[in-house]
């Protein structure tokens, strides 16, 4: 079998394997669909279907665990093991999405520029609108993360290859930016749902206008 990714040299005598457990309604690969109703594989170098449910958040709400994965939501759990599918609607808002409780809603978004918000994780989802910085324009996201602090207030962590920035979320309107972008010290190419920024210390206080160091700190999480 012979694999080719995005101009890669050819990868030859290599294995394709799937995960064993057998999971109903698992959604196709959303580079499958879009490469192959363009006529190409794409990703998808044989022209199988891979099925995908990257980068996920799993939240635990009223004793239940619910799990938001890439390109279709949602799962749900009593014990972490056994998972039932609920087709939800936003069903696919992009790559990464994020969950966060603040108060009586439940926050949502994902790789796109949308932020939603329900009750209940089974919904409805109630589109709130784009994410616009301070000067209005519309801010799209690539692998996001929000985070509520102690405080009350929510912030925004987002960023693929060029750092993580974070920024403070407007409490009456969680779509605007209530400051600009700070960027986050990190390793190189870390991900924002795999770390854990200070935001007690200096990135709350930046996101305050106090006077502090010039850049927040942050501490790298071990996945799972």
């Amino acid at each position: 079998m012979e694999i080719r990714n995005h101009g890669a040299k050819p990868m030859a005598n290599l294995a394709t394997y799937c995960n064993p457990l057998s999971i109903p309604d698992l959604q196709p690969s959303r580079n499958f669909l879009v490469h192959h109703a363009e006529g190409s594989k794409g990703f998808c170098l044989t022209g199988t279907d891979p099925r995908e449910m990257a980068d996920p958040t799993v939240i635990r709400f009223r004793g239940r665990w619910y799990l938001f994965p890439s390109c279709g939501m949602l799962w749900h759990s009593d014990d972490m093991v056994n998972w039932t599918y609920h087709r939800i609607e936003p069903h696919d808002p992009g790559y990464a999405p994020t969950v966060v409780q603040k108060g009586d809603y439940l926050y949502l978004t994902a790789g796109t520029d949308k932020l939603w918000r329900a009750m209940e994780p089974f919904g409805p989802w109630e589109l709130l609108g784009t994410f616009k910085d301070r000067d209005g324009r519309p801010q799209a996201l690539a692998d996001p993360m929000l985070f509520v602090d102690d405080d009350g207030w929510m912030y925004l962590y987002h960023g693929c290859g060029d750092g993580i920035y974070a920024i403070r979320l407007k409490d009456d309107d969680p779509t605007a930016f209530d400051t600009p972008p700070l960027r986050v010290r990190c390793p190189p190419k870390t991900d924002p749902s795999v770390v854990r920024v200070s935001t007690d210390l200096r990135v709350r206080k930046e996101l305050s206008h106090e006077k502090v160091s010039a850049r927040a700190d942050c501490a790298e999480v071990a996945a799972g």
